[in-house]
């Protein structure tokens, strides 16, 4: 796994991909490319993350060459806020990550 610092998992890498996760959700949601998304007056929507929240195992349990499987699942509260929910686990442990945005 090349997403390490010394002694463990990149906490950098690990808010990266979740938030990646969590876009790639909305606008597979939504059904409109990222470049797509625009308020009603052509204005592009970029979405802002409000909280993030993670638990599970410490981000040093995960060591070189372990493999990290996540599962998500988005929801979304009225037409501006996203809610996702995200599980990475692996031989090395768990985490899991609720992360909440709206478009700005």
């Amino acid at each position: 796994m090349p997403q390490l610092l010394w002694g463990g998992l990149s906490e950098n890498w690990l808010l990266k991909e979740l938030g990646d996760l969590h876009w790639q959700q909305i606008t597979d949601g939504l059904n409109t490319p990222s470049d797509r998304l625009t308020d009603s007056r052509g204005e592009r929507l970029y979405a802002s993350f409000v909280r993030v929240e993670w638990s599970g195992s410490s981000t040093h349990s995960f060591a070189e060459n372990d493999i990290l499987s996540f599962t998500s699942a988005l929801s979304r509260y009225g037409s501006k806020m996203f809610f996702s929910d995200t599980t990475g686990s692996g031989a090395s442990g768990k985490i899991t990550a609720r992360l909440l945005s709206v478009f700005s």
